[in-house]
């Protein structure tokens, strides 16, 4: 009992011995052929087919309004009544605040009454500069008719000189019987009455012989008296005319008259010059009121994002003119007070109906991104759609303060490096664009690139080498081949081909590093 028992555990052991041995070998084949090199690997593939593709760029963008309209009055107006509330939503038109246009209905009234004032002090001013150049200018003909009078006189006078030097002023007359009454004296004269004979002589020629003075000379002679007369007083009527105060005591002679006119016109000129001014004073007042509005209105719908008056307070371009009435304006010409202008916002207002995605790009993204690109954005849940509007041209620093200076936010895109930058602007449209909150995130998709009815391989097969871009074509054998080729359009799941593969062809989905050109390999079934 005891040997067969002990033979029975022999044989048992010698048969598990057996199959001990035979697992280690079955074992050992199949780890052998699981490790050992060989062509059998197994893989995954795919054919080629054509589709569509499209790429896209992701981003975080900053959401701004459409636009940012400020308001404020076209000239300076006391603010009446406010009658909307910071971040109250407004349509265009709507009225933002009531304004006074009283006060400057007032002002150019003030100013129409200065005009007037001055218009009606310069005519009086006229009417007695007119009579004192009519004053002198019947002194002037007065001038000139005594001097005509003097001018002629004088003539008059060398006339009669002349004349008279040419003219005897007597003559002398003898009795007919004078030479018989001499010799009858002569005859009876005795030597010793010869004195007395003398004498009777004498008295024979007294009384025979006259002087006549000459009527014509005489009449000459009384002309000349009479234009030497005429002179002196014509002379004496220039003379106090030269001196007259009414011709201001400097004119020379008749000739510089016009001198004196053109000296009183420029005076005329000076006088005008503050009626120029209360005009153009009563036009501005006038071009004032004609710009002022009851109202400030909503340009555009929106958000109200900044109250910047209070009633009582003024709003708009401010345009002073200080001193009026001709007292004033004669007491300073040339320091009359200059038009000064203020401008001030009394509303501003986010255009939050049409808002915009606005981010930054480095050098390489700007390259792939274009304008009317189109986008989707994803908002707490709800889609929005777009493009791209615009692509700046100036690139900033973004470590430095030119975004700012550009009007461009230095934190839109978020954590910068010193890297130069372009901005981008996106429309945002869709519904209930008034939900999304200006100066918020908005998670963008842009499609920067499209491609129609192209040939298309997995990106996941796609290997490059240096510039080279391959894949791992099967043939019917079951052997692979490197194939290079050129790609286009490239998106997370799918390559377009340009050149160098066929529509059908089966190529290896993530091909391991240990595969190589004609290596025989085993394809997994799809599933």
């Amino acid at each position: 009992m005891t040997n067969n028992l002990r033979n029975r555990k022999r044989r048992n052991i010698r048969r598990g011995l057996v199959i001990i041995m035979l697992a280690a070998v079955i074992i050992g084949v199949i780890l052998y052929n699981q490790l050992r090199p060989d062509d059998q690997i197994s893989v995954r593939t795919a054919r080629l087919e054509i589709g569509d593709i499209s790429s896209y760029y992701y981003v975080t963008a900053e959401i701004k309004p459409g636009s940012v309209t400020e308001h404020a009055a076209d000239v300076s107006q006391m603010v009446l009544e406010v009658l909307v509330e910071p971040q109250q939503q407004v349509q265009a038109g709507d009225i933002l605040a009531i304004l006074d246009q009283q006060e400057l209905e007032d002002q150019y009234e003030a100013a129409r009454e200065a005009r007037r004032d001055i218009e009606a002090s310069l005519a009086e001013a006229d009417e007695a500069q007119q009579a004192r150049l009519d004053a002198a200018e019947q002194a002037r003909r007065d001038l000139e008719h005594e001097i005509s009078r003097l001018s002629s006189s004088l003539s008059s006078a060398a006339s009669q000189l002349t004349r008279l030097a040419a003219i005897e002023p007597a003559s002398l007359e003898v009795a007919p019987d004078l030479e018989e009454r001499i010799a009858q004296v002569i005859v009876n004269a005795e030597p010793e009455t010869v004195e007395q004979d003398v004498e009777k002589l004498l008295t024979e020629f007294r009384q025979a012989a006259s002087i006549v003075e000459n009527p014509e000379y005489n009449a000459a002679l009384s002309q000349l008296e009479q234009d030497l007369q005429r002179a002196t007083g014509a002379a004496g009527n220039v003379l106090s005319g030269l001196a007259s105060t009414t011709l201001g005591g400097s004119i020379a002679l008749p000739d510089d008259l016009a001198e004196q006119f053109g000296a009183f016109a420029e005076l005329s000129a000076i006088i005008q010059d503050p009626l120029a001014q209360a005009i153009a004073q009563e036009e501005a007042a006038r071009s004032q009121l004609e710009r002022s509005r009851p109202n400030i209105y909503a340009e555009s719908s929106g958000i109200v994002a900044q109250i910047n008056i209070s009633p009582g307070e003024y709003t708009g371009a401010a345009q002073i003119a200080s001193q009026t009435g001709l007292e004033s304006i004669l007491g300073g010409v040339g320091s009359i007070n200059s038009l000064t202008q203020q401008t001030a916002s009394a509303f501003t207002i986010y255009d939050n109906t049409s808002p915009q995605a606005v981010f930054l790009v480095g050098r390489f993204d700007a390259g792939r991104i274009e304008a009317g690109m189109p986008a989707r954005y994803d908002y707490e849940g709800q889609t929005f759609h777009g493009e791209i509007i615009s692509k700046g041209k100036i690139a900033v620093n973004s470590s430095s303060n030119q975004l700012e200076g550009l009007g461009i936010l230095g934190d839109v895109g978020g954590g910068f490096s010193s890297e130069p930058q372009l901005e981008v602007r996106m429309d945002i449209r869709g519904s209930n664009l008034t939900e999304l909150v200006t100066g918020f995130w908005i998670e963008a998709e842009i499609e920067v690139a499209r491609a129609e009815n192209v040939l298309l391989i997995p990106a996941e097969a796609m290997r490059r080498e240096l510039d080279m871009y391959y894949v791992f074509l099967i043939n019917e054998q079951g052997t692979v081949t490197r194939q290079p080729f050129t790609p286009g359009i490239q998106s997370e799941l799918f390559v377009e081909v340009k050149e160098g593969l066929n529509e059908g062809a089966q190529v290896v989905l993530s091909p391991p590093t240990s595969l190589a050109q004609g290596q025989t390999v085993r394809v997994m079934p799809h599933g």
